[in-house]
């Protein structure tokens, strides 16, 4: 697994460290519904290949499989189901001006160093380590997801 691989993983579990409830389910940022981890995916309004969102708050969002494959494939008046839902609850949430300011921002080339890479991934540990530590009602599902990372990073990233 490649660095920007990782720390993609890691933001994705980041996420979900911060979103699951105390029975394992995380709300879609989309439709509001409850889903275990394995029906939720990480969606990135600008696509991920804008290095400058690709790990931004608000670009990314929980989503359930559902609307971030099916609905994605879905088209009303030349746009997915799942881009305009997504856009609208981007409003929603954090207000007219964030969708140009995503646009804006989208038209920044960045490139990710092997270093920032590095302490981004270093970054999701510390958290992950500190949350999995001070939170004793993580549901075991979360649990082993987050282990799972954990475990894989550190053959590749040492701490």
């Amino acid at each position: 697994m490649n660095l920007k691989s990782l720390a993609d993983w890691g933001h994705r579990q980041f996420r979900i460290m911060l979103a699951a409830d105390e029975d394992g389910m995380i709300r879609c940022f989309i439709s509001g519904k409850k889903y275990p981890i394995d029906k939720i995916q990480l969606a990135h309004y600008k696509d991920r290949s804008c290095n400058a969102l690709r790990y931004h708050m608000k670009n990314t969002q929980l989503i359930s499989k559902k609307s971030n494959v099916f609905d994605a494939n879905e088209y009303v008046d030349g746009e997915s189901i799942h881009h305009r839902d997504f856009r609208l609850k981007l409003i929603e949430v954090f207000g007219e001006d964030v969708i140009p300011w995503l646009d804006l921002k989208s038209q920044k080339i960045e490139q990710l160093t092997h270093y920032e890479l590095e302490q981004k991934i270093k970054g999701y540990l510390l958290a992950i380590k500190q949350e999995m530590d001070h939170n004793k009602n993580m549901h075991p599902s979360v649990i082993k997801s987050l282990k799972k990372y954990l475990n894989a990073s550190k053959e590749i990233v040492s701490t």
